[in-house]
C-alpha cells in the first residue's frame, strides 16, 4: 500500500464533502487508506477492509454499510464507481 500525506484541513473543508451527510463525512477519509496511488480501491470487499484496518487502530467502529456509503459518494460527486468482471471498483475524486 502507498504511503500519503492527506491534507485533512482541504478535505474537511469541501463543499462535496460538506454537502454529503454526517455520517458520511466522517467515513470518507477512512477509504483514502485502501486507495491505491491512482485513488482506486474494490468497492466489493470494502467492509471486510475497512473492519481489519479499524481493528488494527483498536477502534470500535462500524461501516454503516458499503453501498449507502458509495452511492452517497457517488451522488456528491466524490466516488466514480464501476463493474469489471464481477467486482466493482471505485476511484476517488481529488477535488
Amino acid at each position: 500500500m502507498p504511503k500519503r500525506v492527506i491534507d485533512f484541513d482541504a478535505m474537511w473543508g469541501s463543499d462535496k464533502l460538506a454537502s454529503c451527510a454526517e455520517w458520511a463525512q466522517a467515513e470518507y477519509a477512512w477509504l483514502y487508506g485502501l486507495a491505491d496511488a491512482s485513488g482506486c480501491f474494490e468497492l466489493t470487499k470494502l467492509a471486510r477492509d475497512l473492519g481489519t484496518r479499524r481493528s488494527d487502530f483498536g477502534a470500535i467502529y462500524h461501516w454503516s454499510g458499503s453501498n449507502r456509503s458509495s452511492w452517497s459518494f457517488q451522488a456528491k460527486g466524490l466516488l466514480f464507481a464501476w463493474e469489471e468482471n464481477g467486482k466493482r471498483y471505485g476511484a476517488l475524486d481529488r477535488e
